[in-house]
């Protein structure tokens, strides 16, 4: 069945589709409770950890635009270095969103 990308719920059955998930991907705000760079650096860390003993394959990290947002990234340069994360990326449709790989999909 095909789902265009405007609808919000699934004609089958009616549930929201934006809450349904199995579980691979993850979303997470480190950068908008009053987080200083290092308590966001340390979440990171946390996720990351959780990431890997669970069935998490992505984490949908919302980091902002601003210093918080440039540290994660520099951040994640090292880990992908270490071998902890497989890679990380912008979100294409959000500026403010960095998509990491903990493992393949």
């Amino acid at each position: 069945m095909f789902v265009s990308g405007s609808d919000r719920q699934c004609p089958k059955c009616d549930s929201i589709l934006n809450e349904q998930t199995d579980g691979s991907i993850v979303t997470v705000d480190i950068a908008h409770h009053g987080e200083r760079v290092y308590e966001a650096i340390a979440k990171l860390d946390d996720l990351i950890a959780m990431a890997k003993s669970d069935v998490i394959a992505r984490l949908r990290l919302v980091v902002g635009s601003g210093t918080i947002k440039n540290e994660v990234c520099a951040h994640l340069s090292t880990c992908v270095f270490r071998g902890e994360i497989i890679r990380f990326e912008p979100d294409p449709l959000n500026d403010g969103v960095v998509l990491v790989d903990v493992r393949k999909l």
